[in-house]
């Protein structure tokens, strides 16, 4: 016959050898792994343990982070290139970090990865003279962020979903006004503000920018420095559950910005309702409001509608009292 509590000891002893090689796998993050100096011309610690401060190439399970005004660069090489660590922080909200991309090749664009990009108060720069695809994941966290690409004979597509709240800045090629410098292509949940500061970005009829729009606080903006040119072919998608009352709001700002909106251009509430087009004007009704978006100014504006009925049943009611009464 069985003894329970021998029974009550093996199951116990199974448990906790379970717990500890359940440990293997969800080892928690410790402090992250920083560059201790920049790489300089010709070096890379994107893949080699050359900067890092535990002297070992980025690896899974590990978090990185380049601040202290340094900068990581990727290898001079043509190749994709793939960062693999867990995350790759560039600045850390007070002091800044940057990654320049190098290499690329003359016949494609060189597909560069990063799973899980922070920038809080960093920079991607692309620094050869070619194409380059930026893909992974980019949050923009409070410190804000920077995507630059400042020469006529290189390219910048994001395809890369961006999120966050901090400011982005799309940096491009001052005066440029043929080509692009930088295609936004992603499905980006980023709902801060966003601005071009020169040369030409496209919003890409493949990507899509979330304007995160509120009666009360920040709404998602996207402005202009050094007469930026902005082209947008994708999807603006509206989250208005923060607006309470009538109002409007400036979500490109028309005066900073030479914009064009191409054929491929539409616009949708965040539940997918698609607004309607009439010229350069978007209507749609959501949440007690009906919005419109003119391009020509950049401005949604909401109102309340007022309902085509009201003025019958009112004038049915008045008619409905004087019968009563001359009964």
């Amino acid at each position: 016959m069985s003894n329970p509590n021998c029974i009550k000891r093996h199951a116990l002893v199974i448990a906790c050898a379970a717990a500890v090689f359940a440990g293997f796998g969800t080892q928690a993050h410790g402090a992250p792994v920083t560059l201790t100096v920049s790489d300089g011309g010709g070096e890379t610690s994107f893949d080699t343990g050359l900067n890092w401060s535990d002297g070992l190439a980025p690896s899974a399970g590990k978090e990185y982070q380049v601040a202290n005004t340094r900068t990581l660069r990727t290898r001079d090489l043509a190749g994709d290139q793939t960062f693999l660590g867990d995350k790759l922080a560039l600045g850390d909200g007070s002091a800044t970090g940057q990654l320049t991309i190098k290499g690329g090749e003359a016949s494609r664009s060189t597909v560069i990865t990063v799973n899980n990009l922070v920038l809080d108060k960093g920079t991607v720069a692309i620094g050869s003279a070619k194409a380059f695809t930026l893909a992974g994941n980019i949050l923009v966290a409070a410190g804000g962020g920077t995507l630059s690409n400042t020469g006529t004979d290189r390219s910048l597509t994001v395809t890369a979903p961006i999120s966050g709240t901090g400011a982005l800045k799309l940096q491009g090629t001052a005066g440029r006004l043929t080509g692009f410098d930088i295609d936004v292509r992603g499905v980006n949940t980023f709902a801060g503000t966003t601005m071009v500061d020169g040369g030409v970005v496209i919003l890409d009829d493949l990507g899509s920018m979330l304007m995160d729009v509120n009666s009360t606080g920040a709404s998602s903006a996207i402005v202009g420095s050094n007469n930026p040119v902005l082209t947008v072919d994708g999807t603006f998608v509206l989250d208005v559950a923060g607006v309470t009352g009538a109002g409007s709001w400036n979500l490109v700002d028309a005066a900073t910005l030479i914009e064009t909106y191409g054929t491929s251009f539409d616009m949708k509430f965040s539940d997918n309702t698609v607004l309607t087009q009439s010229a350069d004007v978007w209507t749609g009704t959501k949440n007690g409001f009906t919005f419109t978006y003119t391009e020509s100014t950049g401005v949604l504006a909401a109102v309340v509608p007022e309902p085509a009925s009201l003025g019958v049943l009112g004038a049915g009611a008045i008619g409905l009292l004087r019968r009563r009464r001359k009964a």
